[in-house]
Formats: C-alpha cells, sequence, structure tokens
C-alpha cells in the first residue's frame, strides 16, 4: 500500500520575497481586511440580527439561550447580545464578530506560512477581499466565530498528526465547542477533518488508526452528537424566501468568484470551482501531501451529506462558508504552484486571482456604502412627514417589520408614534412599506392595495446578502 507522507511544512521557495517583505505585505493585507470588516460594521443592524438580540432578549437567563432551538439562535452571539442588551449601538453587538474575523485573517496567514510565503499572501488576500467572508464577519451572527474555530480545528489536527501532543487534542475540544455554540455548519469543517485524518491514519499506520484517531475526536464527536441531541434535533427554523437548491449552489459559486449573478457566469464559476479543485488535488498528490482530502471532504461531501440528511427547509449561501474558506486556501495553493512555472502559468494565476479579486471588490464596494439597510431613516421619514400624533404602517411582512419597528421604536423620537397595523386594520394605515430582498427591485410609481390607493414616497436601500430594501408608499387620500 502506497504512504502518504505527511503534508511539508515548508514546500519548494515559490516565491523570491525575503521573509520581511512577505511578513510585512502579510501583516499589511490582513489589516485591510481588518478595516473592511470594520466598515462593513457599520449602519443599522438588520432582521436577523434584531431577530437575535430579541431572542437574548426574552430569555430569562444564559442557560435558558442554550435549551432554545431556533435557527436564528447561535447561542455564543446570543449571550453577546444579551450581555450588551442596554446597548444601541450596532456596532457594538458586532465587536466578537469583527475580534473572531481578525484572529481568523491571522491564522489564515499562519496556516499557509509554513508551506510556502507566496500561498500565505494569497490567501491572505483572497480571504480578505472576500465579500461574503466580509459580509459574515462584520454582523452580529455567528459565522466568524465558527469560521475562525474551523481554522483552528484544522491548524491542531495538522500539528497533531506531525507532532503528537495533548495540547492539540485540546484544542481540537475547544474549538469544537467554540464552534458548534457559534453556528452548526461548523460541523461540516469538523466531518471533512476527521475524514482527513482517518485517511492519513489508515495510509500511514493502519494498526494504530482507531487510536490515533480517538484521541484526536472522542471530544468533538462527544460535542457534535451532545449538540446535534440536545439543539438540532429540536431546532425550529425561521425561514426565509425559499428558491431551488441549484439556483443557490450557483449563486454561492459566483458570489464567492466574484462572478456575475446570471446562469451563464454562475456555472462558469461552478466549473472554476471544480478545476481548481482538480488542480489541487492533482498538484498535492505529486508532491506527496494529502491536503485535497480535507478541502475535497469540505468543499463537496460534508455539505452534500449535510444536504441529503437535514433535508433542510430553507438553504442560503452563507450555509456553505466552510466550503468557501477552505476553497479559497486551495486555490492559494494552486496559484503559488503555477506561480513557479512557465511565464503563460505564472500570467494565468495573475489573471485568475486579479479577477476574483476585482468581482468581489465590486461588491464589497456598494456594500460599504448602502450598508445592510436604512431602516432608521425611513421610519424617521415616516414621522418626519406624518402631522397626526400616530403614524399608521402597514406590510405585507407582518412579523419582519413588527420585529424591526419593535427595536428601533427605542431610539425614534416618541412623537409622534408609529403605530403597525396588522391584517384586521391595514385598511386604515396612511404608510405602506413593501419590503424587497430584490438586487434591484422594481419600484412602481404608486399601488392599490386592497382597494387603497398609495404613491411612491422613499426608497432605503442596501446591498449584499443581509438586510432588505424598504420602499415606502403613503396613502393619497
Amino acid at each position: 500500500m502506497p504512504v502518504a507522507r505527511p503534508e511539508p511544512a515548508s514546500g519548494p521557495p515559490r516565491s523570491r520575497a525575503a521573509p520581511s517583505v512577505a511578513l510585512i505585505t502579510s501583516v499589511g493585507i490582513v489589516l485591510a481586511g481588518i478595516v473592511l470588516r470594520m466598515l462593513g460594521a457599520r449602519g443599522d443592524p438588520w432582521l436577523d440580527e434584531i431577530w437575535s438580540w430579541s431572542i437574548a432578549q426574552r430569555r430569562e437567563n444564559a442557560l435558558a439561550i442554550f435549551a432554545f432551538a431556533h435557527d436564528n439562535n447561535h447561542p455564543l452571539n446570543t449571550l453577546w447580545l444579551r450581555a450588551v442588551q442596554g446597548v444601541n449601538a450596532a456596532w457594538v453587538w458586532r465587536i466578537p464578530s469583527l475580534l473572531f474575523g481578525a484572529a481568523s485573517l491571522a491564522l489564515v496567514v499562519a496556516l499557509a506560512w509554513r508551506r510556502c510565503r507566496l500561498e500565505a499572501m494569497l490567501a491572505a488576500a483572497l480571504c480578505c477581499v472576500s465579500f461574503l467572508l466580509v459580509t459574515y464577519q462584520s454582523e452580529a451572527r455567528g459565522y466568524a466565530g465558527m469560521l475562525l474555530a474551523t481554522l483552528v480545528a484544522w491548524g491542531a489536527c495538522r500539528e497533531h498528526l506531525e507532532r503528537p501532543s495533548a495540547r492539540w487534542i485540546a484544542l481540537l475540544a475547544v474549538a469544537s465547542v467554540l464552534g458548534v455554540l457559534s453556528h452548526p455548519t461548523w460541523i461540516q469543517g469538523w466531518f471533512a477533518l476527521a475524514g482527513w485524518t482517518a485517511w492519513r491514519c489508515l495510509r500511514t499506520d493502519p494498526r494504530t488508526m482507531r487510536r490515533r484517531w480517538l484521541a484526536l475526536h472522542a471530544a468533538p464527536s462527544v460535542v457534535v452528537f451532545a449538540f446535534t441531541a440536545g439543539f438540532l434535533s429540536r431546532m425550529v427554523v425561521g425561514g426565509g424566501p425559499t428558491r431551488p437548491l441549484d439556483e443557490i449552489l450557483l449563486e454561492t459559486c459566483a458570489l464567492g468568484l466574484g462572478a456575475p449573478l446570471s446562469r451563464p457566469w454562475e456555472i462558469a464559476a461552478a466549473v472554476v470551482v471544480a478545476l481548481v479543485l482538480a488542480v489541487d488535488a492533482l498538484e498535492a498528490r505529486r508532491a506527496g501531501s494529502d491536503a485535497w482530502v480535507a478541502t475535497v471532504l469540505a468543499v463537496l461531501v460534508a455539505p452534500a451529506a449535510a444536504l441529503i440528511l437535514l433535508r433542510p427547509e430553507f438553504v442560503a449561501p452563507r450555509y456553505f462558508l466552510v466550503p468557501l474558506l477552505f476553497w479559497l486556501l486551495a486555490l492559494a495553493r494552486v496559484s503559488a504552484g503555477l506561480w513557479t512555472r512557465s511565464p503563460p502559468a505564472r500570467a494565468f494565476a495573475l489573471v485568475v486571482v486579479t479577477a476574483i479579486l476585482a468581482g468581489n471588490a465590486a461588491r464589497i464596494v456598494p456594500f460599504l456604502r448602502l450598508g445592510r439597510g436604512h431602516y432608521r431613516d425611513a421610519l424617521a421619514h415616516v414621522q418626519q412627514h406624518t402631522t397626526a400624533p400616530s403614524a399608521t404602517l402597514r406590510s405585507a411582512d407582518d412579523f419582519d417589520i413588527s420585529l424591526v419597528l419593535t427595536y428601533f421604536r427605542r431610539t425614534l423620537p416618541l412623537q409622534p408614534t408609529i403605530d403597525y397595523l396588522g391584517r384586521g386594520r391595514a385598511r386604515d394605515a396612511e404608510w405602506y412599506l413593501l419590503q424587497s430582498v430584490e438586487p434591484d427591485p422594481v419600484i412602481e410609481p404608486s399601488r392599490r392595495i386592497d382597494g387603497v390607493e398609495y404613491v411612491f414616497a422613499g426608497h432605503f436601500p442596501y446591498f449584499g446578502q443581509s438586510g432588505a430594501h424598504w420602499i415606502l408608499y403613503r396613502r393619497t387620500r
């Protein structure tokens, strides 16, 4: 049986940059990525953040948070929102995500540095300018902590297989707790790492495989199964706009690569994803490394298994952040390898990486400008243009608008009040609020709803994956 060599701590020199130059460049890239996330943390909280805040307010104590099995309850994030419940500044809500995001970027560099300095710089750039990572590492949800836990688990597994030590076993156990309490999608990454370590043990030392694997994964297995039994099995799904799975998967590929959201481009992005995985596997096998096994498991097998086993009612691109992270690291490896070959190969790698960075940057710019929505401004507009003691508001999204209004009422002027009218009294409302998550919503000059005529009064936009457009209409009579 052929024996796979451990992943080399330092590959052949692929960059002529001096270590000090490469380190300074990597630090600069990471700092730029942190700044992008800090800028992304500005602005109003959006529906899901406010929903998590509401969950935190309604639990009588911290233990009740862990018992509330809801897909918008990311326990560690909800605990933080409970701790800062008296603070109205959304950026304070987002502090843990910013810290986790900054640590993740630094860890990306550290994990790739031992193999190749150029690979470390490329991995830093790709992760720092990833639109999806910038979005979810700058909002008050659990995804940033989940991604950090994934990287910590990857590092702990790799180090333990090369230099067995109890500290790496303990670190993986800590990462498993941080991961599942941040977001359940951490299990995708752990599944990939558990499969990869089993592969490594089988091919290097089959006789002791079971003992070595159990030593490393016993604690994470207990954590995952306990979390599954106590939380996932009872979890209530809040839901959202539902679309065919193939559309979501293709959109995720396009968002990850910075490609336009049209079917031809999305298919092309999916082809690029597959090609990178194939080249990474071929190059790794040629070099005697088995890191590609973890990548294939994380990008393809783990999410497919989750979709088949769980059959989720609602799927969104954010549920595939772990596959995106592993794929970006694979792209950095492939690009660094091409850089050492012929000038055409170097040029090709440069074009691909530059295109992906530019495409992601093209989404980050409007995201930083528009944010996740301008809900406070919309409600302030209603108050400023209402002369009666009470402004009456209606919408087709009763739950969403009521929840957001409940939060913003605390910071709006006391007069006039804003009263949300449910379906029973909706015809009496002076204002109609249309909520849309379409990238370019159709804004009609007037709308007739239940026999009542409304005219356009204002558009309060957003950009990206988190948030919604609010389009205001006012009653004509």
